[in-house]
Order: structure tokens, then sequence, then C-alpha cells
């Protein structure tokens, strides 16, 4: 996830969206997106959460 997700993100946030997830192949070492996410502007009060997960895997996205 690069700075263009988390601008959408934010993006989305900006608008009205509570939640938002994460989604990337890498593991629990991209939990540093969720900060990242929350660094951006203290001003977005949305929550936010990673899952791990190929989007080309059917099975892994039927699981979420």
């Amino acid at each position: 996830m690069g700075s263009i997700g988390i601008a959408l993100a934010a993006g989305l946030v900006a608008s009205g969206v509570e939640s938002i997830v994460f989604l990337g192949r890498r593991g629990p070492d991209a939990e540093s997106i969720v900060d990242e996410f929350s660094r951006m502007d203290s001003s977005l009060k949305a929550k936010a959460s990673y899952r791990q997960v190929d989007i080309v895997n059917k099975d892994q996205l039927e699981e979420l």
C-alpha cells in the first residue's frame, strides 16, 4: 500500500466513511500502514485495520 492508497482512504474518511480496512499480501509488518494512515491527519477519526489477503485468491476473500 502506497501513498496513493492512503490518500484515497483519507478522502473516503473525509467524505464520511467511519471504518477503513486495508488489504494486502504483506504480513504483520504491514500494520505500519495503519499507523501511517493515523499519523497522516489526526483529525480523521475513522477506525483503521489491516488484513493480510491475496485479493486474487477467492477463498481468502470469502473469509473476510
